[in-house]
């Protein structure tokens, strides 16, 4: 049996798998840092839930994984694949690339939705309110 590998995702990739269907997306940075402001949808994921997910997500699910600034997240994504995941990524950057790039880009053309943080309708972040 081949062990899988996880992908390493840059965040314009991973804009696009967000609209993905049955996508799963862990935030494994601190609780504040989460509560703070976090990808929407994701959930907060630390070592103590990990098991608790690994046995309730069906092993076709795919998943996205991100830490601050892409390193510690590897070390999860890398943990999915040897549950039997089929299909994982880490987000290169973590959230702070995440978070420029949707802070930064300019409000122009197709773009404009990106820098305010959606895509149609659905925001793509959420903030503590």
């Amino acid at each position: 049996m081949t062990r899988q590998v996880f992908r390493h995702i840059d965040v314009a990739d991973a804009l696009t798998l967000l609209d993905s269907p049955g996508i799963r997306v862990f935030d494994i940075r601190d609780k504040g840092s989460y509560d703070k402001r976090h990808v929407d949808g994701a959930r907060h994921l630390t070592i103590l839930d990990f098991e608790t997910v690994i046995k309730t997500t069906a092993r076709d699910t795919v998943v996205l994984v991100y830490c601050y600034h892409g390193f510690a997240s590897q070390e999860y994504a890398a943990a999915f694949c040897d549950f039997g995941f089929q299909t994982v990524y880490s987000l290169d950057g973590g959230f702070e690339a995440w978070a420029q790039a949707v802070d930064q880009t300019p409000v122009r053309g197709d773009a404009g939705w990106l820098a305010r943080g959606q895509r149609g309708a659905a925001p793509r972040h959420a903030a503590a309110g």
